[in-house]
């Protein structure tokens, strides 16, 4: 009997993966369009994923192939426990000189974390020298038959008072409905859509699917 609790013992340590650390990034935020010459912040949550506390780790940004940025982060009151995450923004910001695309990687390094899947983010950014104050365009999804609706709409229209927003309003169905508005909708949802629902500023122009009940 002894040597069969062993034996199970073994096979559960083999294979299930263990980290001792396991710190990862999520929420990278910084505008896909930058003004040059600007010191643009960069931020990004720092999440653990393992049942260690995480009290330290080294966060690193690096665009293109130039040089490495590195930031240690000292996290007090026990450190990050399973679930949990700390917002950071870098003490070094972004600033680039000259107009174009460019590739922004944003990682994690912890000691111990030898699970280096979910430690790096990346996003492509455009640095243009035309650089004005834009408006934030709200563009809601709204239907006559949804309960949730009315609420949704007061707010959308308290905003709309705001003379730096500018809302657009699609109905999914009903007499308001257009078709092109209803397709044009759509293209933001990769599955059922569902009202209410709304994005801000194209999802910063293209590439956003609308997610529901989603906590960041």
């Amino acid at each position: 009997m002894k040597t069969i609790i062993k034996l199970t013992i073994v096979i559960a340590f083999l294979t299930t993966k263990v980290y001792a650390a396991d710190g990862f990034l999520s929420n990278l935020s910084i505008n896909k369009y930058i003004k040059t010459n600007f010191n643009n912040s960069i931020s990004v949550n720092i999440e653990n994923a393992s049942m260690s506390p995480l009290s330290t780790c080294l966060v690193k940004w690096q665009l293109d192939n130039g040089a490495i940025n590195s930031e240690t982060v000292n996290i007090g009151s026990g450190g990050i426990t399973q679930g949990y995450y700390v917002p950071l923004t870098l003490a070094s910001p972004l600033n680039i000189q000259s107009t174009g695309e460019y590739l922004l990687k944003v990682w994690i390094s912890c000691s111990g974390d030898v699970n280096t899947s979910n430690d790096t983010l990346k996003k492509n950014i455009v640095a243009i020298s035309n650089y004005v104050n834009n408006k934030v365009l709200i563009e809601e999804l709204t239907s006559p038959t949804c309960s949730y609706c009315p609420e949704a709409n007061t707010l959308i229209n308290n905003l709309s008072s705001n003379p730096n927003v500018v809302v657009a309003t699609y109905h999914n169905n009903g007499g308001l409905c257009l078709q092109e508005g209803k397709t044009y909708m759509q293209s933001y949802f990769s599955n059922q859509i569902f009202t209410p629902a709304a994005v801000i500023n194209m999802g910063e122009l293209g590439s956003y699917t609308i997610n529901s009940q989603v906590q960041n």
